[in-house]
């Protein structure tokens, strides 16, 4: 019994955290309240379960999972609480003055961490769920009465594995490259404030030390894949509470300086002095 409700309020904890980023990204990169916040959550979470429900919009004869109000509940919790969460750092950014560089909190670069994961595992699922479909529906059209829709999919894997896996990283890559920072770090107001190299190999640096490494990792499979994955991502949480200003890896490895808000170019070079 006591297993039971733990998975239950496991589940639920979950639920609740998989919105959270949704609700903070809404407020801090959107500007946008609570309200709206916990109503996308709500919209967003009812398109997952109804597509639960009607078998990915009556594509399979039946649905694959139930609809679960305590899902769609948790959700929209999550969302609104990662609205309110957000509060704290947007109040934060509007005091700091623009001459002084706010330090940056452990929580705060976590965060933007999972972002930069939840965002590579959100686009990469939904790409892959839309050419699945793509692929059922066209392919079905034309099939003989013998035909499988997992004949098509085994047919087309190479095409799913490039957009679930590399297209959502190549995405991250051109936005580091061109804005300096990755994804979830403007999520949560977070940039670079000085670097020691030109900002072309500095960028790219940054982008291999953390969710690019990740990315790689993730998407391909040899004997020690999951091994290397698991010690970057420990090694990557540790250098979050044990360097200097939290940098993290990424920062250490591009030799660069972090700094919370927008107020600074990014990527700007050192000024000569005495070391």
């Amino acid at each position: 019994m006591l297993s039971g409700l733990l998975a239950i309020v496991f589940g639920a904890v979950i639920a609740v955290a998989t919105f959270v980023p949704l609700g903070f990204l809404l407020r801090t990169m959107y500007r946008r309240g609570v309200v709206f916040a916990t109503i996308t959550g709500f919209c967003v979470s009812l398109l997952i379960e109804l597509t639960q429900l009607t078998g990915v919009w009556w594509l399979f004869p039946c649905a694959y999972r139930l609809f679960d109000f305590t899902d769609l509940a948790m959700n929209t919790v999550g969302a609104a609480i990662g609205s309110l969460l957000a509060i704290a750092f947007t109040r934060h950014q509007r005091k700091t003055s623009t001459d002084a560089a706010p330090r940056v909190s452990a929580g705060r670069r976590l965060l933007g961490m999972v972002s930069d994961v939840l965002f590579l595992a959100l686009v990469g699922g939904t790409l892959g769920v839309f050419w699945r479909l793509a692929v059922i529906t066209l392919s079905g059209r034309e099939a003989p009465t013998s035909w499988s829709p997992v004949e098509a999919l085994d047919q087309w894997m190479p095409v799913e594995a490039v957009l679930v896996s590399w297209l959502p990283l190549a995405i991250q890559f051109v936005f580091v490259m061109v804005t300096g920072t990755t994804i979830g770090e403007r999520v949560v107001l977070l940039q670079p404030a000085t670097t020691r190299l030109p900002v072309i190999p500095t960028r790219l640096l940054r982008f291999i030390g953390g969710i690019g490494l990740y990315g790689i990792l993730s998407a391909v499979e040899f004997p020690l894949s999951d091994f290397l994955l698991f010690a970057f991502v420990v090694a990557s949480i540790i250098m979050v509470f044990t360097t200097k200003n939290h940098r993290g890896l990424s920062y250490v490895v591009s030799a660069a300086e972090l700094e919370a808000g927008s107020s600074v170019n990014a990527d700007s070079p050192v000024s000569a002095r005495p070391t």
